[in-house]
């Protein structure tokens, strides 16, 4: 398939999405795009990727002013890197609010992978290596980091239906079967648009 598409990924802690987005992007034949992020926006902006790594998906406010405006430096960096990396074609860029990023461009769809919330508890025991007795801690926390993150960065609130062409239930569906619905309503979408 011939894909003009790119596709952004946000997902909550757990559900699969990064799974997902890897299973799409083999199928489509185009790249994807997470933790690479990091490396990229590093090299791109000079600034340490330790820095990047450290504040991935993380947004710290308060008194410590220079630090506040590192965070932007950081974000403003990486969101260089997420249109330059959609300006070069179709791709899949799985969360740091390529969304919002991205929402002004015609060929984007913006994808949220969620799940109930026992599905990925366990999902972060069996395939994350979270032990069991912190799992929902674990899910919990990095659920509200996301959501952090994406409400300063953004003037959308994460996880909302309305700021995205497909919201997806992986726990209902499967890892397979979500990645047979968004390769089905892509094709859909890109036929409607020729």
């Amino acid at each position: 398939m011939n894909v003009k598409s790119v596709i952004t990924i946000s997902r909550q802690y757990g559900s699969g999405g990064r799974k997902i987005g890897m299973m799409l992007g083999e199928r489509l034949g185009i790249p994807v795009y997470d933790k690479e992020l990091i490396n990229m926006a590093a090299r791109e902006s000079g600034m340490a990727k330790e820095l990047f790594e450290q504040n991935d998906e993380k947004v710290e406010t308060g008194l410590f002013h220079s630090y506040t405006q590192l965070n932007e430096r950081l974000y403003l960096a990486q969101f260089d890197t997420i249109k330059k990396i959609a300006k070069e074609g179709p791709c899949i860029i799985v969360g740091r609010c390529a969304d919002y990023v991205l929402r002004k461009m015609d060929s984007r769809c913006a994808v949220f992978i969620h799940a109930p919330l026992q599905d990925r508890i366990d999902r972060a025991i069996k395939e994350y290596g979270v032990p069991q007795d912190k799992a929902a801690s674990v899910v919990s926390q990095h659920d509200k980091q996301r959501m952090k993150y994406h409400n300063y960065y953004a003037d959308s609130q994460w996880g909302d239906v309305r700021n995205y062409q497909l919201a997806v239930d992986s726990g209902w569906l499967g890892v397979e079967g979500a990645v047979d619905l968004i390769e089905a309503c892509i094709k859909l979408r890109e036929a409607k648009i020729k």
